[in-house]
């Protein structure tokens, strides 16, 4: 140890040196100055005074509660300065009960970090200060505050007050630039609260009363509601359901699962618009008031209706609906477009009956002018004050129902209950008159022109008349059946009734009893029947007196041969002889045809009468008495007078006499040959006596 000429005091040194004045120099390889305190209840420590010897700084260190102290003053005993305890915890102003702690004996405390360029006044630099219990932290400078984690800035606060979470840049200036939250993700705020609670944004424009929460924004837990308040009242709420309400608690009345329930005291509506400030009057509104429903576009454009992303209907700008149509023609205020199957417009009848009904009132909503109404048995349609008119091809009328029930079809004034009119004059009509020329009930072809009956012509594939029942019928192939409705197998029926005009020309009568038919010449004696062939008149039945006559013709019968081979040389004269064989025919008695032969046997006293001719069937027409030619051979030479008889080969030859006999089988009233035929036979003129 040292003590020089100064008053320095070395030690491990000679040569002492010091910054500034004198003192202790104590110098070695680990240099240490110990004090030691002997007593565990005092304290061992280093006094600075000053140059009066007062004492301003203690630095210390008591054993008895392990505090290592620098004090301002003369006592060591005092918390105020800085005391570090055996832990390492640091108290400014007090004994540490945390790693660092400043106290301040009077209800302020204050921590400042300043540096060359924040500059050290009070107004400066960085600031962390307890007020009571208040607590501050304050950046003095014109700067920001930031706050990190994982050495990455997290949270700022700017030298403008906003507050910058995950980025540095604010947002919108001047509208949203206070809070900004930003991230690389996802990002969004988390209100947790307990399931009884709620989570709560208040907008407040003071500092008391409702003005503390003009504006709200709140998630209740218990019934899981989001609600929405402006001037202090709730404007809107969604509650657990997604029902949105506006202005009440929503109410999904329908159980549509989610609703848009809004109501007011005055009615309620949403307003639509497009890029138009709120003062436009450009806008579709949808609302509700006094019990009516408003959908409502204020300008001079559509409403349109869309279902499977298509436009289905809509009310143009001139109140038309459209339906299935965007084009409207004309003023008409409905217009309907079909649907592929032809489907346009359908009215369902109410539940209890079906009736339906599409009325037209007068102006004034009250008075009924016409109606289209459906009942379960029928349809009417009614015009109440003048005529149902319908029209083609343009506005042409084709019918005309006129007010008193005439029906006019081609003529506008029908003066009978119907009338079908060709050219307005020349008409069919049907009517009903209680007198006058005309029956009760009438159909007529009339010409109103020329007041005068016209030909009346009547078509179909069948016309039927009669009521209730069918009594004559008009077949599409011309026939005209009285009595009866079918012509298949009438001709030869047993039991079938009627008469029936062929349209071949034939006629067909069938009767159960009486007379089949009557013919009846009411004056004058004359023709009943005339029968002609190729127009050609070759008989008739005529009435003279109380004589009738049948002129032109003979008595004749139906036969057969043995054979159908037999028929193949039958000539028309042919002298036919009986056999005891009886005729057969499908389906027909007979008792009475007996079948022939060509009579073979000179004089023969069997003869039948000559063959006329074969029918269709291949049943002979044999003629019996009356006017009739026969067949002579080839130089046999007759007179007029001559009875004749079979002369064996199919001719016949005159008798021996005069005398008519049972083989005598016609009398010659002429020799004119009217036929010869190749074998060398003629036929002449004859009356038949073969009965």
């Amino acid at each position: 140890m040292l003590i020089d000429s100064a008053g320095r005091v070395a030690i491990g040194t000679t040569s002492p040196t010091f910054t500034d004045g004198s003192g202790l120099h104590i110098a070695g390889s680990s240099g240490a100055l110990k004090l030691q305190n002997t007593t565990n209840s005092n304290w061992a420590y280093v006094e600075y005074a000053d140059e009066s010897n007062t004492t301003k700084f203690i630095q210390g260190y008591r054993d008895a509660n392990g505090i290592y102290g620098i004090r301002p003053g003369a006592s060591l005993s005092s918390t105020s300065g800085i005391s570090l305890d055996s832990s390492g915890k640091v108290g400014i102003g007090c004994t540490p009960v945390r790693d660092l702690q400043l106290h301040t004996s009077d209800s302020s405390s204050e921590l400042m970090l300043s540096n060359s360029t924040t500059g050290a006044t009070a107004g400066s630099g960085f600031m962390i200060q307890q007020d009571g219990n208040d607590n501050y932290i304050w950046n003095k400078e014109n700067s920001f505050m930031s706050f990190g984690t994982n050495a990455l800035d997290r949270l700022r606060i700017d030298s403008s007050g906003r507050l910058l979470i995950g980025t540095t840049t604010e947002g919108a200036a001047n509208e949203a630039e206070d809070v900004t939250i930003a991230g690389t993700g996802e990002v969004g705020i988390t209100l947790r609260s307990t399931n009884s609670g709620g989570g709560r944004i208040y907008f407040s424009d003071g500092t008391s009363g409702t003005s503390e929460y003009a504006g709200y924004q709140i998630y209740n837990h218990s019934s899981n509601a989001m609600i929405f308040g402006t001037n202090a009242t709730e404007r809107m709420r969604i509650n657990s359901s997604g029902n949105i309400g506006i202005g009440k608690s929503p109410v999904d009345t329908n159980a549509f699962s989610r609703a848009l329930d809004i109501t007011g005291t005055s009615g309620a509506a949403i307003y639509i618009r497009t890029n138009a400030p709120s003062n436009s009057t450009d806008y579709g509104l949808l609302g509700y008031f006094s019990s009516d429903l408003y959908l409502y576009n204020k300008p001079a454009g559509n409403v349109r209706f869309y279902t499977n992303a298509q436009e289905k209907m809509r009310i143009d700008s001139s109140g038309r609906l459209l339906i299935s149509n965007t084009t409207g023609v004309g003023s008409y205020p409905l217009q309907v477009t079909a649907a592929s199957n032809a489907h346009a417009i359908c009215i369902r009848g109410r539940s209890q009956d079906g009736i339906g009904e599409l009325r037209w009132l007068s102006h004034d909503g009250v008075t009924p002018l016409g109606e289209i109404q459906y009942q379960p048995d029928h349809v009417n349609f009614r015009c109440r004050t003048g005529d149902i008119r319908f029209a083609t091809g343009g506005t042409t009328e084709r019918m005309r129902i006129t007010s008193s029930g005439n029906v006019g079809i081609g003529t506008t004034n029908p003066v009978v209950p119907f009338v079908l009119s060709h050219d307005g004059n020349t008409n069919l009509e049907m009517g009903y008159s209680a007198g006058g020329s005309f029956p009760s009930h009438y159909l007529q072809a009339y010409n109103r022109g020329t007041s005068a009956y016209v030909p009346l012509k009547v078509a179909g594939s069948e016309i039927v008349l009669g009521s209730p029942h069918e009594a004559v019928r008009i077949t599409s192939g011309g026939n005209l059946i009285v009595g009866n409705t079918s012509a298949t197998g009438f001709v030869s029926s047993s039991s079938q009734t009627g008469v029936i005009a062929f349209a071949s020309g034939a006629l067909a009568v069938n009767k159960s009893s009486d007379d089949v038919a009557s013919f009846n010449r009411l004056v004058n004696d004359g023709t009943i029947v005339s029968i002609r062939q190729g127009g050609a008149q070759e008989g008739e039945i005529r009435v003279s007196g109380t004589a009738v006559s049948y002129i032109g013709g003979h008595l004749a019968r139906w036969s057969q041969t043995l054979t159908l081979e037999e028929h193949l040389d039958l000539l028309k004269g042919t002298v036919m002889t009986n056999l005891d064989e009886m005729c057969e025919w499908k389906n027909e008695d007979n008792e009475q045809l007996n079948k022939m032969a060509i009579s073979t046997i000179e004089g023969d006293p069997n003869v039948a009468g000559v063959i006329v001719n074969i029918d269709e069937d291949d049943d002979l027409n044999v003629a019996m008495t009356g006017d009739m030619v026969i067949r002579i051979a080839q130089g046999t030479t007759v007179a007029r007078g001559d009875l004749l008889m079979s002369a064996g080969d199919g001719t016949a030859k005159p008798q021996d006499d005069d005398i008519v006999r049972s083989k005598t089988v016609a009398k010659v009233t002429s020799t004119t040959v009217s036929t010869t035929y190749s074998d060398g036979s003629y036929c002449v003129p004859c009356v038949l006596m073969a009965c």
